[in-house]
């Protein structure tokens, strides 16, 4: 059983697709006790982002950290991640807000050249009592 995933992608709008579709594959086959949904979900949002507003190439990588799955998605973008304020029944703008109600805690890491984006998604089998703020990791809340 492997321990992790690590993904590069282009940069190209079909890479959430790409990601979605080997994690979902790499958690079926190595039977990972994590949400997958959400874990899922998590991960497109974060393509998607580094995709629209970051630029490629991409790295995503999965890591186990039981009861935890650690999602990084690194891009060549220098700018932190933006909240919008989507109205209704607007398309767009609401990749942080599903970020942040998915995952435990998440956080950006910035360095020269790129930023990562590291997002831990809680095993449902071990919820956690509290979700950490935006952009705050769990010992900050």
């Amino acid at each position: 059983m492997e321990s992790g995933l690590t993904l590069t992608l282009e940069g190209k709008s079909r890479d959430a697709h790409v990601a979605r579709s080997e994690a979902r594959a790499f958690f079926a086959t190595n039977r990972w006790a994590a949400p997958y949904d959400d874990a899922l979900l998590v991960i497109s949002e974060l393509v998607t982002n580094a995709v629209l507003h970051g630029g490629g190439p991409l790295t995503v990588t999965l890591e186990s950290a039981p009861p935890d799955v650690i999602i990084t998605v690194t891009d060549r973008g220098a700018a932190d991640p933006a909240r919008r304020h989507p109205k209704g029944d607007d398309e767009c703008g609401r990749g942080l807000d599903i970020v942040d109600r998915l995952s435990a805690s998440w956080h950006v890491v910035h360095a020269v050249g790129f930023k990562t984006i590291v997002a831990v998604v809680r095993s449902t089998q071990c919820p956690s009592p509290t979700r950490s703020g935006p952009g705050r990791s769990a010992a900050q809340a």
